[in-house]
C-alpha cells in the first residue's frame, strides 16, 4: 500500500539540538534510518505524531526530551532522535505537519 504523500515535511529533534525542519520519504525504512532503529509512535495532543526508536533507552542513546501530559505530569523521557510528523487517522498514515503543528512542537521542544 502506497501512502498518498511520498515525501512529507516534519521536524527532527536530536538530543541537545533545536528542532529543525525535515523532508523525509514517507516510508518505514526512512523513519527507521532517522531514529536509528525500530520505530515507536507516540500521539501528541495537537494531532501530530512523535516517532522515536523503541529501544533507544535500552541501547544507551542520549536522553532527548521529557514528554508531559495536559496536567504537566511527566509521561516519558525520549532518548535518541525524534521525528515529528502529522497523522491522518482516517487514512491511517503519516502526513506533513501543518504550520500550526510545526510552530507548537517547536515551541514545546525548544
Amino acid at each position: 500500500i502506497m501512502p498518498k504523500e511520498k515525501v512529507i515535511e516534519g521536524l527532527i529533534i536530536e538530543p541537545n539540538q533545536f528542532p529543525r525542519k525535515l523532508r523525509i520519504e514517507n516510508e518505514l525504512s526512512a523513519y527507521q534510518k532517522a531514529v536509528k532503529g525500530y520505530i515507536e509512535c507516540i500521539d501528541l495532543p495537537n494531532g501530530a505524531t512523535l516517532i522515536c526508536n523503541e529501544e533507544s533507552k535500552i541501547n544507551g542513546e542520549p536522553l532527548n526530551r521529557i514528554l508531559y501530559d495536559e496536567r504537566g505530569e511527566i509521561i516519558d523521557v525520549v532518548a535518541g532522535n525524534m521525528v515529528i510528523v502529522g497523522f491522518d487517522a482516517e487514512e491511517g498514515e503519516f502526513t506533513s505537519l501543518t504550520e500550526k503543528q510545526a510552530e507548537e512542537v517547536t515551541e514545546e521542544f525548544l
